[in-house]
């Protein structure tokens, strides 16, 4: 098996993530509702009324998966629910048609970047879905 090495280490990504994501909490005052640290992966939740953010990074694959959720009994994973469960990507796509998938997910080079982006993406087109006045 030849898997490529990663130039990075994910060392220090879970508290990364809550520090680029602490803006949920600090501007919006979404309250973190699930904080999981494995050996696998991360999980972090945040929620604020009926929205949820749900960030879970997979250790093993280097990926992301990045959701808004609407509802609060909303049951996440669902691969039935395209209404309430929308990844970060489509949101973004919504504003930004240029935007590539893969800029959004880490590279074998890079998480930081993608976590920034990520982060900022959401803050810069998410503001009325964070809010609660709008859905995707």
């Amino acid at each position: 098996m030849n898997k490529t090495m990663r130039n990075f280490s994910v060392i220090g990504s879970y508290e990364n993530t809550k520090q680029n994501f602490g803006y949920l909490v600090d501007d919006y005052e979404y309250s973190l509702v699930i904080d999981e640290n494995l050996n696998y992966g991360f999980t972090l939740e945040y929620q604020k009324n009926e929205v949820r953010v749900h960030l879970f990074y997979d250790y093993r694959d280097n990926e992301f998966y990045f959701f808004l959720i609407r509802g609060i009994n909303t049951k996440y994973p669902n691969d039935h629910d395209f209404e309430n469960i929308k990844p970060f990507y489509e949101l973004f796509e919504k504003y930004d048609r240029s935007l590539n998938i893969y800029s959004i997910q880490p590279s074998d080079d890079d998480y930081e970047g993608a976590l920034k982006q990520n982060a900022i993406l959401l803050r810069k087109y998410g503001d009325s879905v964070l809010r609660g006045l709008e859905w995707i």
